[in-house]
């Protein structure tokens, strides 16, 4: 996910650049996540005609729990596709490739995300050195 202009004033981590990076997916793809669920709550509640406190409440818990969820899964991958990057030394459609398809078996095998993620973890520790 490439830096952006909007987050430039954002407090960042000196020298923990896929700490950065992984915070700016969370935020970015959070508030697209949220606002997806508040547009189908909005559509639901226009087309039933029915608006009380108890659904705007039930509402803005299912657009908390989309952001944080759309959030959680965006920053995850684009710390885990940076520290591809770090260890593959150069930044192409393979990393991400291979970061995919890593998920994919994960779903099948567990040891094979736990070793992407020590990788990773080795990566951000030869960062903070």
């Amino acid at each position: 996910m490439p830096m952006s202009v909007f987050f430039s004033g954002f407090p960042s981590f000196p020298n923990i650049e896929v700490l950065n990076r992984t915070i700016e997916g969370f935020i970015k793809i959070g508030v697209v996540g949220a606002s997806k669920v508040a547009v189908e709550e909005t559509y639901d509640c226009l087309k039933k005609g029915k608006f009380s406190v108890e659904k705007l409440d039930d509402a803005l818990r299912k657009v908390c729990r989309g952001g944080a969820y759309w959030g959680t899964t965006a920053g995850a991958y684009v710390g885990m596709e940076y520290g591809m990057e770090r260890i593959r030394g150069t930044r192409d459609w393979i990393g991400s490739f291979v970061l995919t398809n890593n998920y994919i078996n994960h779903l099948l095998v567990k040891r094979q995300m736990a070793q992407l993620l020590f990788y990773s973890l080795v990566s951000l520790l030869s960062l903070m050195t």
